[in-house]
């Protein structure tokens, strides 16, 4: 079977002018040159594999915040008694 693909377009030549996706392609390369795509893509692969870790995240950012919130509306009220 590998052999079988290995040889199907052996000798194939495929000029630049005759393929109707020739500048889709040459944008999707440069895409995928840019370093902040390709670590956006990593990340994505790496640690948001399913819904489930995209929730997690944000529910843990939101309650993270919250608690910043509270924090900083405390230092507020404290300063504005002394």
């Amino acid at each position: 079977m590998a052999f079988i693909l290995k040889t199907l377009c052996k000798e194939t030549v495929l000029g630049n002018s005759g393929f109707y996706f020739t500048q889709l392609c040459a944008d999707l390369n440069a895409y995928c040159r840019t370093p902040w795509h390709k670590w956006k893509a990593a990340l994505k692969h790496d640690y948001f594999k399913t819904p489930w870790t995209w929730s997690t995240a944000t529910t843990l950012a939101t309650w993270g915040l919250l608690f910043l919130t509270l924090i900083q509306t405390i230092a507020s009220v404290l300063q504005l008694q002394k």
